[in-house]
């Protein structure tokens, strides 16, 4: 599964720089509504996600702290030792399709740019929420969306443009992130060193269905009936059939 998805990597990468190519290498707006110089644009989305948290029965009843926000859910606290037992996640979603995992021990930007390197390049439209600032000077076409936007009026707390504004929304990676979490939810908890193995495993079984030749050898290129769907919004119904 990791040599799959190794493979899955290069393949997109080289689709996003050919997509890339193909719009001129064009510039998005920085300022405005970006709807309509997006409109035929592959969108990419980039977070972060605790697959796994420290609950405090495991953290003997103490107050987690270390570091700072999502990281300090996947470490005990100091007096009970300080080892990462969660497990943290990069999770980089492409509009109606792939997604690709990276584990972390922190939410460094180094980590997250060292992620993307190895699916998009600098001119593809990409979106995230502010945590990514640091990406602005190294990817030419990236846009924030702020989730804690406050709302004009006092009568509300939070902005409803929190989601969406100006066309720039990382919706699509929210939705991946929710399903990965259901999806290692049968497993109860992994330990974090063997999380990347875990990861690579649901990516594969996640994307197999948009890469042709790699289904043909798994299913069989004769099979009576087709597996699941090739293209990317191709609406199909996934039918698997065990023989013993």
């Amino acid at each position: 599964m990791s040599q799959l998805n190794d493979s899955f990597l290069r393949q997109t990468r080289e689709a996003l720089e050919l997509e890339a190519k193909q719009n001129n290498n064009e510039k998005m707006p920085f300022r405005g509504d970006v709807s309509k110089a997006i409109k035929q644009r592959v969108i990419v989305n980039i977070d972060s996600l605790a697959v796994f948290s420290v609950g405090v029965s495991a953290n003997k009843y103490r107050s987690r702290y270390r570091h700072g926000g999502i990281t300090s859910s996947i470490y005990r606290s100091v007096k009970s030792g300080g080892e990462q037992v969660g497990s943290l996640a990069s999770n980089i979603t492409i509009k109606g399709c792939l997604s690709f995992y990276e584990s972390h021990p922190l939410t460094t930007s180094d980590y997250a740019i060292s992620h993307l390197s190895k699916v998009v390049s600098p001119y593809n439209v990409l979106m995230a929420d502010e945590a990514y600032s640091s990406l602005f000077g190294k990817y030419r076409n990236v846009r924030l969306i702020n989730h804690s936007l406050k709302a004009k009026r006092k009568i509300h707390t939070f902005s409803r443009e929190r989601w969406s504004k100006e066309g720039v929304n990382s919706n699509a990676v929210e939705g991946a992130n929710g399903v990965l979490k259901t999806a290692m939810r049968q497993y109860r908890w992994f330990n974090c060193r063997y999380s990347q193995l875990y990861l690579n495993e649901f990516a594969v079984a996640k994307n197999l269905k948009f890469f042709k030749m790699e289904k043909n050898i798994i299913f069989g290129v004769n099979s009576e009936r087709d597996f699941c769907g090739n293209r990317i919004g191709e609406e199909f119904i996934c039918h698997v059939h065990l023989k013993y």
